[in-house]
């Protein structure tokens, strides 16, 4: 449900804002969800925070391989998008491998509040989405990449 919303909003907000600034902030949002649910931990806080995350989600995701499609040249889109789309799936399974991993081996810590290892898992996610999202706004915040996807977002 909340990819569906996402994907109802991703065009009106990239037209709004543009394809950067709207993949920075829904990765940004993913990261937020997450450290949310581990500071939280309340059942009916993770059914909301999941449909947010969907939306979140499905918007970054839409607009990343957007944006991939534009910028890469017609003789080598292919190739490209098969590199984003491993790279995607491959960075998927590795973080939740890696958040699952974490969770198991780190027991309960005290640091005000307690945090059991799933909570720290979902903690140590969320940084490296946020660290993910400040290290792209780099380079999605290049005036060239952003005149270029402009013009093809809104031809005039």
């Amino acid at each position: 449900l909340g990819a569906a919303m996402g994907l109802g909003l991703v065009r009106l907000l990239i037209r709004e804002r543009g394809m950067p600034l709207v993949f920075v902030s829904a990765v940004v949002v993913c990261s937020g969800v997450l450290v949310l649910m581990a500071v939280v931990p309340e059942q009916w806080l993770a059914f909301v925070a999941a449909l947010v995350f969907g939306a979140a989600f499905s918007v970054a995701i839409t607009t990343a391989f957007s944006m991939a499609q534009r910028v890469a040249e017609d003789r080598v889109r292919g190739r490209i998008m098969g590199a984003v789309q491993m790279l995607f799936r491959v960075g998927l399974g590795a973080g939740a491998l890696g958040m699952g991993a974490l969770a198991r081996s780190v027991g309960p810590i005290d640091v005000g509040i307690r945090l059991d290892g799933n909570q720290i898992g979902l903690l140590a996610g969320g940084a490296i989405i946020l660290l993910g999202a400040l290290a792209s706004s780099g380079v999605l915040g290049r005036k060239e990449l952003r005149e270029e996807l402009a013009d093809e977002v809104d031809p005039g």
